[in-house]
């Protein structure tokens, strides 16, 4: 009987830089929906702040469809990266229009923006096996394997 030893995932240095890329990325979406919302209610009540921060969620309802071709045709990684950088630029863009001139119409606009750009983030690669490993869709802590976040070959 023979029994392999696998390394702890903290000791791999892709799992790491996914957990930390991860966790930045989700503090900046928790701070994003912070600020709409503070924008929002600087501008008018808690009432229309709360309307902007759903409007804001229905490209991600309607778009989430079209992430899985998506997904399968650029790969995961690629798009992980690419709207993670775009959700910056649109933060910064609505930071600096804000300072300029805000209006709820901008708000709304920007929300509705950011959460098309996070629709395409939020698709998760179907589940895929080599080497013993499978990363479920649902599982945000389980390892992610070389060949679920690597590129389409």
């Amino acid at each position: 009987m023979t029994t392999t030893l696998t390394r702890p995932a903290y000791r791999e240095s892709p799992y790491v830089r996914y957990v930390v890329s991860q966790s930045v990325s989700v503090l900046g979406d928790q701070v994003w929906y912070v600020a709409l919302s503070w924008a929002a209610v600087q501008q008018s009540t808690p009432a229309v702040a709360g309307v902007i921060v759903s409007v804001s969620a229905l490209p991600r309802l309607l778009l989430m469809l079209f992430g899985g071709p998506l997904v399968d045709r650029y790969g995961p990684r690629r798009l992980m990266i690419g709207s993670d950088l775009l959700r910056v630029v649109v933060s910064v863009a609505a930071a600096g229009v804000a300072l300029w001139q805000p209006t709820i119409a901008l708000l709304v606009v920007v929300a509705l923006v950011f959460g098309a750009v996070d629709a395409v983030f939020s698709c998760r690669p179907p589940a895929r096996c080599s080497r013993g490993c499978c990363v479920p869709t649902s599982s945000r802590l389980a390892p992610p394997c070389a060949s679920s976040l690597s590129e389409p070959r």
